[in-house]
């Protein structure tokens, strides 16, 4: 019992002591966004925001461009299969 309460007084110790730093597991653990003060007076607002929604519409399109581009392939492929006769189709 003196062992639970020790551990439940270690861990409330180190959670509220400790920081919190999240990290966003989608872009490779880049750190959490300053608060807007800090980003506003170090310039880093609108420029931040601007390159990052110009690189998110950049991913986007290439990732739709890569899925028409499969698209087409599948298709291709199931001409060929069809048209080949090398049993191919049942």
């Amino acid at each position: 019992m003196k062992f639970r309460r020790l551990l439940c007084l270690a861990v409330v110790t180190v959670l509220t002591v400790a920081p919190g730093r999240a990290g966003d597991i989608l872009r490779g653990g880049a750190s959490a966004p300053r608060n807007g003060a800090a980003a506003q007076a170090n310039g880093l607002g609108s420029a931040a925001a601007e390159a990052a929604a110009r690189n998110q519409r950049d991913a986007l399109a290439r990732t739709t461009r890569a899925v028409q581009d499969v698209r087409k392939m599948q298709d291709a492929a199931r001409a060929a299969a069809v048209q080949g006769g090398n049993g191919l189709l049942y």
